[in-house]
């Protein structure tokens, strides 16, 4: 079915991905509209914007504009915390590979359990656009850090931002915040 005029709306983004999945073989280009920062790269009001790719009706593809490297997973759940997004339904692109190898029932289940933890998480956070440095002098002994920890410290000291962090985190986005929190709390990291 090929798309000649744009269906574009508003919707709340948990409910985003339920709407869309109905269409058969589309792009939908999602901004997300709660976030009140400015101008986005393309000029247009609003926040980040997100690509789903659906084939037959499957959502086979996530991107989240600006980084294509993210993991489609941890794009997913972070499209699915966006409170309000406007979305609009744009032609298949051809060349999208299929990148989600489970179900759809339990694809949406993960992103929706990791965007609700992230939720939960993110008031402990600082705020987004605060900056992280490692403490000084450190007096933590980083032997008592396990792996993944270790990780998000490293991620934390090159990335600089809690917002950075969490973009090019390993980890989705819950669990690099419980660790960013335990990290400030410990003494490795100050803002």
């Amino acid at each position: 079915l090929a798309v000649r005029d744009p269906v574009v709306g508003l919707i709340r983004a948990p409910a985003l991905v339920d709407v869309s999945v109905r269409w058969t073989d589309c792009g939908i280009r999602v901004r997300d509209c709660a976030a009140d920062v400015g101008l986005g790269a393309d000029g247009a009001k609003g926040g980040d914007q997100g690509l789903l790719h659906l084939k037959k009706g499957a959502l086979i593809a996530v991107l989240i504009v600006g980084h294509a490297d993210m993991d489609p997973h941890k794009a997913l759940a972070r499209m699915l915390g966006w409170q309000d997004a406007g979305y609009e339904r744009t032609p298949p692109e051809p060349d999208v590979q299929p990148v989600f190898p489970e179900t759809q029932t339990a694809l949406l289940a993960e992103a929706r359990d990791e965007a609700q933890a992230f939720l939960q998480a993110k008031p402990r956070l600082p705020e987004m656009e605060a900056m992280l440095r490692l403490s000084r002098p450190l007096a933590a002994p980083l032997w008592d850090l396990d792996s993944e920890a270790l990780r998000v410290l490293q991620t934390a000291i090159n990335e600089e931002f809690v917002q950075s962090t969490l973009d090019a985190s390993a980890f989705g986005d819950a669990r690099t915040a419980e660790l960013l929190v335990e990290l400030i709390e410990r003494g490795y990291l100050t803002e």
